[in-house]
């Protein structure tokens, strides 16, 4: 189990997972729309891409809150805390690709702006102000309708990652417990079943100063090699060392 923690821990330190690191949706998101999150620091479209994550590729998931930007000319946060949910349910059929769920994703849409506004004076990197501590910020993403340990541990993990903010204790940043990530702690022995919560103890048990660090390179190798059905065993980073429990 040790082998394949190091195994792991070595290949997300590969040019290929830093590369995904570098950009969004594992690296496939075209730059423009990374500059449009990273060099615009557009925020509550991040905070959007987000709450959008669920069950979609994470390169189409991205796109969507900048073609709403696209679609309307602004993000404003007051604007779009006015709307309602059929305003935004409107606005997801004009866009080459809309979240799962629309009318759920639109009416979640409206109430984080909302609540963006009366808790964070408006602005969401106030979520993540006030020298807080990672558990702490991912508890105040879990505050939000439609965000959960999943999506909230993937937020802080790229608000350090990609916008380099530092906030503290790195053994309160969680693995985002992906469906992905956890197929591949099953089937490396870490945990018996399938679980979200067995994967998040596991994660903290194996590096309890950074239980987050395996995310990045299990995310990767669920998407590009273990599949759910036929997995590429061969070419996997940690074929040799994995036991691969189907």
């Amino acid at each position: 189990m040790d082998k394949i923690n190091e195994t792991l821990k070595e290949f997300g330190t590969s040019e290929k997972v830093k590369k995904m690191e570098v950009g969004f949706g594992g690296g496939k998101v075209p730059q423009h729309i990374v500059d449009f999150y990273i060099k615009d620091k557009n925020y509550f479209g991040f905070f959007l891409g987000v709450l959008y994550d669920q069950q979609m590729p994470a390169e189409v998931v991205w796109q969507i809150p900048y073609n709403m930007f696209s679609s309307l000319g602004h993000l404003d946060i007051h604007i779009i805390s006015k709307m309602s949910g059929q305003d935004v349910l409107s606005l997801f059929e004009k866009l080459p690709r809309k979240p799962r769920y629309p009318p759920q994703m639109a009416m979640q849409t409206v109430e984080a702006a909302r609540k963006i506004i009366t808790d964070y004076s408006g602005k969401v990197e106030n979520i993540w102000a006030d020298n807080l501590t990672c558990n702490q910020v991912q508890k105040r993403f879990e505050e939000f309708n439609g965000i959960g340990q999943k999506k909230a541990a993937m937020a802080v993990s790229m608000i350090v990652k990609k916008y380099n903010f530092p906030i503290r204790e790195r053994s309160g940043l969680d693995i985002a417990s992906d469906s992905l990530v956890i197929r591949v702690f099953k089937r490396c022995g870490f945990i018996e079943y399938e679980d979200k919560a067995l994967t998040i103890s596991k994660a903290r048990e194996l590096n309890p100063d950074y239980p987050g660090i395996l995310d990045r390179p299990c995310w990767e190798i669920g998407r590009s090699y273990c599949f759910a059905t036929n997995p590429d065993c061969e070419y996997c980073p940690i074929g040799d060392c994995c036991p691969k429990l189907m």
